[in-house]
């Protein structure tokens, strides 16, 4: 690895990583899950069609998608609810009553990918900022890192650019790297923050290259990936181990 890039990498600060603690709340039974309203508050409850969710990013690992969605499609309907129910989906609610998921877009596009005939998910507000104007939601949001405002080349772009659906989002080949490295175990997967594996993106991107439509090929840059995870040049990065992990589960 090159100097340069080891030394980026220790001194840069790559995305800002939201704390997910900030919006866990005491969850109740299944009977509190109402019908989404914009007029929800955070804490609430409620179920939505997946396909009203609005993104808080450009793109997602089809690899991982695809992986989560047979998943899906393999369970009894009353799993796939408890899998939502387990996971809820964080959203907050914006300008026109718009439900923007912050968190877990490839739970809810597997679901929308998926044969299953409902659609329906279920999940969490954890802000109301509906009577905001776009300008002021949009700053918000930035602030509160609940929105990643980069396309799939790491570029950076305007709210109005984000997918209206989590249907139009575009493929990233690096983002399913990063979730390949954290089910073989060379990166821990950390549910207290946001956007931690488009950090590892950033790191992977200058040095590793395959071809995504060559299963094989995509397998040895997996196995190139899993030693630099744990290259100490990537120690601050988050879910970093200097050792390999216990390969997680999807």
């Amino acid at each position: 690895m090159k100097l340069a890039h080891r030394m980026w990498i220790r001194l840069a600060v790559f995305l800002p990583l939201a704390i997910a603690g900030a919006w866990v709340f005491p969850r109740g039974g299944a009977d509190e899950y109402r019908p989404f309203s914009a007029s929800m508050v955070a804490g609430d409850h409620f179920a939505i069609d997946a396909n009203k969710l609005h993104p808080t990013q450009m793109t997602v690992s089809f690899r991982e998608v695809a992986r989560k969605a047979k998943r899906l499609q393999k369970m009894p309907p009353e799993n796939v609810i408890s899998v939502f129910k387990q996971k809820t989906l964080p959203v907050v609610i914006g300008p026109g009553g718009i439900a923007y998921l912050t968190d877990r877009h490839h739970t809810a596009r597997a679901l929308i990918d998926s044969e299953i005939v409902d659609k329906t998910a279920y999940g969490q507000v954890i802000a109301n900022w509906s009577q905001m104007q776009p300008a002021e939601f949009w700053e918000k949001m930035r602030q509160s890192n609940y929105v990643h405002l980069v396309d799939s080349l790491e570029n950076s772009i305007d709210p109005a650019a984000l997918p209206n659906s989590l249907r139009e989002c575009s493929n990233s080949p690096y983002r399913g790297l990063v979730w390949a490295v954290e089910q073989a175990g060379g990166i821990t997967e950390r549910d207290d923050l946001y956007f931690q594996e488009f950090a590892w993106v950033m790191y992977f991107r200058p040095l590793i290259q395959w071809d995504d439509a060559d299963n094989a090929d995509f397998k040895r840059a997996v196995s190139e990936a899993m030693k630099l995870a744990h290259d100490p040049a990537a120690s601050n990065l988050p879910g970093y181990s200097p050792t390999p992990l216990p390969p997680q589960k999807d």
